[in-house]
């Protein structure tokens, strides 16, 4: 289970890790709570939970590479319609990578359905906690939390939005 569940989800984080700042102290153990629901369930079940839980993996990893707050990021999913994924390369990879990386968790957790039932989760709890501690430990002198407040270029340039609609343009004054 400690290899399955704990370490096989976590496996493309890890391997970006030394290329992109990435915080995630839940993600390992959604993957595993996911897994014990899995494991409860019928099989395809597990088809559908894991790339959901990797989309959500997806959605935390956004969230701290913006440094957005929980609730600013909820509340910005209601302009995800506005959005089109599909017009970058980059983001349709990625977010094909973590489905990819959920279908694949799916498949090993179905092919070792019954080795899994039997293990105990204590191995894969401290796995999913070591993932936690590996990614915090690397990527510390990296989160750094943005400023409480910052001054705003427009203002600092003395542009208003009534200056912008009457001069037609931005142009340097």
């Amino acid at each position: 289970m400690a290899l399955i569940l704990g370490l096989a989800p976590n496996l493309m984080m890890l391997l970006v890790l030394p290329f992109y700042v990435a915080a995630r102290p839940l993600s390992p153990f959604l993957y595993l709570i996911g897994g014990l629901f899995a494991l409860r369930a019928k099989p395809t079940l597990a088809y559908l939970l894991f790339p959901l839980i990797a989309l959500i993996d997806f959605g935390l990893v956004v969230m701290v590479a913006f440094h957005l707050p929980l609730g600013a990021a909820i509340q910005s999913v209601r302009y995800m319609a506005s959005l089109d994924l599909t017009s970058s390369v980059f983001y349709v990879v990625v977010i094909s990578l973590f489905i990819a990386n959920g279908v694949a968790i799916a498949c090993l957790v179905n092919h070792n359905r019954q080795v899994l039932r039997g293990a105990s989760l204590l191995p894969g709890a401290l796995v999913a906690f070591s993932v936690v501690m590996l990614e915090r430990h690397i990527n510390r002198p990296f989160l750094k939390q943005p400023a409480d407040s910052f001054e705003s270029a427009l203002s600092i340039n003395g542009i208003d939005a009534a200056a912008v609609a009457n001069g037609g343009r931005n142009y340097g004054r």
